[in-house]
């Protein structure tokens, strides 16, 4: 039984080599980004020629899923950090976003008692330009996604349905402001809109699990 009340299973897919190909991309970006903010902290403490950005974020989600906002709250803040390497006005970045929410199983427009729980990490590659004291930037995303529902704890639970995607790949585009501190800290506010389409049945048909993020953070350029 499947009882998915976000996201309809679109299939299963079925091939090694097709699933072994996915895996080693997407591990392979992950570690990419992975290294990239680790490389940006070792630079914190001893940074090279050229500039060199740090930033942590906290900020909320507006889902673009009408169905999502029926059953989570939407009201948890959730942590971004962001690094990136550049020269003059212009970084190449990377993110990491992790993201998570718990709200109530709803069918046919009624709670249930139980709990659903939302879990989504985002990473991503981008290029961000400053102008004064504004910038925006666009960027490479992809995601991974899994969601849990649970009845209200009986052994035998007729709603219990786990659902994971591994590979959404999509895209960011963000826009901000930032105010210079004292020893090159600054603080700053954004927007972000993510576009990240997971394909949910077999005709093709697409549903789009970012949506808008405001944020607020604080970060060091040197």
């Amino acid at each position: 039984m499947n009882n998915h009340w976000f996201l309809p299973v679109s299939g299963i897919k079925i091939g090694l080599i097709h699933s072994f190909t996915k895996g080693v991309i997407l591990i392979g970006l992950k570690n990419t980004i992975i290294f990239f903010i680790l490389s940006s902290l070792l630079f914190c403490a001893s940074p090279a020629d050229g500039n060199l950005l740090m930033e942590i974020r906290a900020g909320s989600l507006r889902s673009s899923l009408d169905s999502f906002k029926k059953i989570y709250r939407q009201d948890e803040p959730f942590p971004t950090l962001a690094a990136g390497f550049g020269a003059s006005q212009s970084f190449l970045t990377a993110r990491y976003v992790l993201f998570k929410e718990w709200g109530e199983p709803i069918i046919k427009g009624a709670p249930l008692e139980g709990m659903a729980h939302w879990q989504q990490e985002i990473m991503s590659l981008g290029l961000r330009t400053y102008e004064g004291s504004a910038y925006a930037e666009v960027g490479l995303a992809i995601v991974t996604i899994e969601e849990t529902i649970q009845g209200g704890g009986y052994a035998d639970d007729p709603l219990y349905s786990h659902f994971q995607e591994d590979d959404i790949r999509g895209g960011l585009v963000a826009a901000g402001f930032y105010r210079p501190m004292l020893l090159g800290i600054h603080l700053s506010g954004e927007v972000c809109y993510y576009y990240l389409p997971l394909e949910i049945d077999n005709a093709g048909k697409k549903v789009n699990t970012g949506g808008w993020v405001f944020s607020l953070g604080i970060g060091v350029m040197l």
